[in-house]
């Protein structure tokens, strides 16, 4: 099947954007980067299950949106381009499903979304990041002592998971003998859509989570003590506590966004050390580098794939028409590799400066952990690149089939012992 641009330039192999599996195999910046420049505002068509369930519905079509200027106008109008209306995951969700998830901040718009991002945002105030500095830091040398006698290792299993889930579970006060848990659930959860996982093991995974997280918060509204959950099941939205089924929510939305976004930009860094080694000799020449790097890293990663909104009214974009109730989808990574913001696109730029990527978010939804998550990476690196500077992929990686997060199994990596 071949598909002609205005140009005459031939279109690679079209794929269907809503198929886990598409991002199974890699990110399809071919694909991408054909849409932006000749169908930006590009129609995919329907895939997936038929019938409902509790979480899914019948599945439909929507516009695939992959230039940098629209994704930030979508995001940045949610009276017009709503989270709430279909929720905010590409995947098309019943009634019951719906209703639930419709209790978490990102499928929230004003005035609401703001009532429950003050008070989420308590909990990642720079005061509360600086007290994690100390935590990140042991833990980075921890992780490292344990592989650097090894040679070579899983870098995701090893190394990039351990981190941001522990910090997580320090920031909501769990026991550190739990955290293990957080990474079972969370791959429990993201291998619903996966060949290697199940469906009915996820959402059993998510209850464990919700019982878990009911319990905790039990706890912590007897004893409070400074830490996240803490200051959640201590608070009040519009002039009522929060309930546990929103609190269960919001931590099941922390753990995977700020445990696996966050994990796969450490591992989608390595890919990219590896594939511009002059890139690395930079940052070990110049470890104020490190900086940038974090940024630089999100950009190419692209953690976070893509998020779903659904038009209010009549409008358009970019000139074309889109109807009341259409369901719109931007798409991160071909927004984060626009050559209309940034020059050579597909370069892993240490130095890039500036660099407006979309890979926290943009808009009333910008990533509350944006700062914490940046804290994480440098702290990771600065570790690596002091004791095994040398470290490197060694073999192609595994990915998880999903269309939310574009997450990393497994990625072999090699190093001089130390």
């Amino acid at each position: 099947m071949e598909i002609q641009a205005v140009g005459g330039a031939t279109a690679p192999e079209p794929v269907n954007l809503m198929d886990p599996a598409t991002f199974g195999r890699s990110i399809p910046h071919d694909w991408f980067d054909w849409l932006r420049e000749n169908d930006p505002v590009h129609w995919n068509e329907p895939y997936g299950r038929d019938g409902m369930t509790h979480f899914r519905a019948v599945p439909q079509g929507f516009w695939a949106l992959t230039r940098h200027a629209d994704v930030s106008h979508v995001s940045r109008h949610p009276e017009v381009f709503s989270s709430h209306e279909g929720g905010a995951l590409m995947e098309d969700m019943g009634p019951e499903g719906l209703a639930m998830f419709r209790q978490q901040l990102i499928h929230m718009d004003p005035p609401e979304h703001t009532e429950f991002r003050h008070v989420l945002s308590k909990g990642f105030t720079p005061r509360r990041i600086r007290r994690l500095e100390a935590f990140i830091d042991e833990l980075c040398r921890d992780i490292v002592d344990s592989v650097a006698p090894l040679g070579e290792c899983d870098f995701v299993d090893m190394v990039a998971k351990e981190l941001p889930v522990r910090v997580i579970g320090e920031l909501f006060g769990m026991p550190r003998s739990d955290f293990a848990k957080l990474i079972d659930w969370t791959n429990r959860v993201l291998g619903i859509d996966d060949p290697e996982g199940d469906f009915a093991d996820g959402l059993a995974a998510m209850q464990e989570l919700f019982h878990y997280v009911t319990m905790l918060g039990e706890e912590k509204r007897r004893d409070p003590d400074g830490t996240v959950i803490s200051a959640l099941v201590n608070s009040e939205v519009d002039g009522r506590p929060m309930t546990a089924a929103e609190i269960n929510m919001w931590f099941f939305l922390l753990v995977i966004a700020g445990n696996e976004t966050t994990r796969n930009a450490i591992s989608g860094g390595l890919i990219a050390l590896t594939e511009f080694p002059d890139q690395r000799r930079k940052l070990l020449d110049d470890m104020s580098l490190l900086k940038p790097m974090a940024d630089e890293m999100v950009r190419w990663v692209s953690p976070v794939i893509a998020f779903r909104r659904t038009a209010l009214v009549d409008t358009e974009i970019d000139g074309h028409p889109i109807a009341e109730g259409d369901k719109v989808v931007v798409f991160y990574p071909a927004a984060n590799r626009d050559p209309r913001v940034f020059s050579d696109p597909h370069e892993f730029d240490v130095t890039r400066d500036p660099n407006p990527h979309l890979g926290f978010g943009v808009g009333n939804h910008f990533c509350l952990g944006a700062n914490l998550a940046r804290a994480e990476i440098i702290a990771m690196y600065r570790e690596l690149f002091t004791r095994l500077p040398d470290i490197e992929v060694a073999g192609p990686p595994a990915r998880w089939h999903s269309t939310l997060v574009n997450s990393i199994k497994s990625l072999p990596c090699r190093f001089t012992p130390h």
